[in-house]
């Protein structure tokens, strides 16, 4: 098996569909990754019977973030602080940067529904454009408030797992690398990545976090 980087959830994708689409001629069958970018149920459902897989977590850098990599790094650099306060420490993060989160969420959430709900009648284009816009502004206000709420109680709960799973890593990333005593996000991840290379528990602990098919695992020797 082949592994490609690609560049963008769309073009994961679209490169996915394709390959399969052609799957007879190119004697090839591909799998996609990508991140949640807070999907709903029902489009991961239908990605996934494209054989493209959406992560559990809002985005890959998330699970750099997860509590046995916090722990790797908290080892490795010899940070005194207990687990537990630097999850409390990054909530704090989280909540300080809720603005920001609200508006990534509302920004791509507003997109996807305009993406999905298309003019029914060009030839009444004004009374048409309202009938869509009430309808989108319903449908957005309703996903946007059940959002906050779910973002406004994990951070009172201090539930971080579900934290994990709601805001976009790449927004926090940084701020964490700062607890750690880090320059940045990229050193950051630089030396989780390289020690995680050696650690084959701690990626088998990362990968029960997500559900992937068995094409992504490694095989058994036998």
């Amino acid at each position: 098996m082949k592994v490609i980087s690609s560049d963008g959830c769309d073009r994961v994708i679209n490169t996915t569909k394709t390959i399969n689409f052609y799957s007879s001629e190119l004697r090839k069958k591909a799998f996609g990754i990508i991140d949640n970018d807070f999907r709903e149920h029902d489009d991961i459902v239908a990605l996934r019977e494209d054989n493209i897989f959406v992560l559990p977590y809002n985005e890959i850098e998330n699970m750099f973030l997860l509590e046995p990599c916090l722990a790797l790094m908290k080892k490795h650099l010899f940070v005194d602080s207990a687990i537990d306060n630097i999850k409390f420490s990054i909530i704090k993060i989280i909540e300080s940067k809720k603005k920001h989160i609200l508006s990534d969420f509302a920004s791509k959430t507003i997109r996807t529904i305009y993406k999905r709900n298309k003019l029914d009648d060009i030839n009444h284009l004004e009374e048409s454009l309202n009938s869509l816009n009430t309808k989108n502004n319903g449908i957005f206000l309703a996903k946007y408030s059940s959002f906050k709420n779910a973002l406004d109680q994990n951070i009172i709960l201090n539930n971080y797992d579900s934290l994990m799973k709601l805001v976009p890593g790449k927004m926090i990333i940084a701020d964490i690398a700062a607890i750690y005593k880090m320059s940045d996000a990229k050193s950051y991840i630089k030396l989780l990545l390289s020690k995680l290379r050696f650690d084959e528990a701690l990626k088998e602990k990362l990968r029960s976090f997500v559900d992937i098919p068995n094409i992504f695992k490694p095989k058994q020797l036998s």
